[in-house]
């Protein structure tokens, strides 16, 4: 029957120059990997410092349009405020029931140049039917585009 050896089944002592290229082998590999991650490191830093630049121009563009689009509705607000006062001047200005009765009333008045003033007249309502109507389109409009942006 052979000798059983306990001792033989663990691994012999290897050469000490084998284990010295071994761990210069795992140093320089370690080393490889940590060059490798401090390289892409340094990309991620860049990238990072890249998106916080772009992020940075975005914000101050979306302040900047912020602020042009407040400017803007301020804008609409006091245009749309004049226009429904020219609109009230318009009505005032051309209130033709007024003039005709004045006309109409006036003892000094020729009744050939009554006939001839409320002629007149006739056309002068129509233009301030044309401006009312042109006045309530852009008020309509101005309106329609304060509720869109607030």
């Amino acid at each position: 029957m052979p000798s059983l050896n306990i001792f033989s089944s663990f691994p012999k002592k290897e050469d000490p120059k084998v284990d010295a290229q071994r761990e210069e082998d795992a140093a320089a590999a370690r080393a490889k990997v940590l060059r490798d991650l401090e390289i892409e490191n340094g990309r991620l830093r860049l990238k990072n410092a890249s998106l916080h630049s772009e992020l940075m121009e975005v914000y101050q563009e979306t302040y900047h349009t912020a602020r042009r689009v407040d400017t803007t509705r301020a804008l609409f607000n006091s245009t749309l405020g004049r226009l429904m006062v020219i609109d009230q001047q318009v009505e005032a200005a051309f209130d033709i029931k007024e003039t005709r009765h004045a006309v109409e009333k006036n003892a000094d008045v020729k009744p050939v140049d009554k006939a001839i003033a409320v002629e007149w007249l006739k056309p002068t309502q129509v233009e301030r039917t044309v401006i009312r109507a042109n006045l309530k389109q852009c008020i309509n409009a101005l309106e329609k585009h304060l509720q869109k942006t607030t």
